[in-house]
């Protein structure tokens, strides 16, 4: 069991418009060099996610939505 973190994330397109419900997959990095998976979120009507996972080192880390096929 590793410690268990809950962040929220918002999705907006170059032009900064939210993008409302889409699938994002959300990944992240220790180095910003290799990106590791972590869940799939869909986002709500104001392009916000919320996505939780559990951790089993601590540390900084770099997180990162990108949507499928990306």
């Amino acid at each position: 069991m590793g410690e268990k973190v809950r962040f929220t994330g918002r999705v907006k397109t170059v032009e900064g418009e939210p993008v409302g419900n889409a699938i994002v997959n959300v990944e992240t990095s220790i180095t910003e060099k290799m990106w590791t998976p972590l869940v799939t979120a869909q986002t709500d009507q104001d392009g916000v996610y919320t996505a939780g996972v559990a951790f089993h080192k601590r540390g900084k880390f770099f997180v990162r939505a990108r949507f499928p096929g990306a």
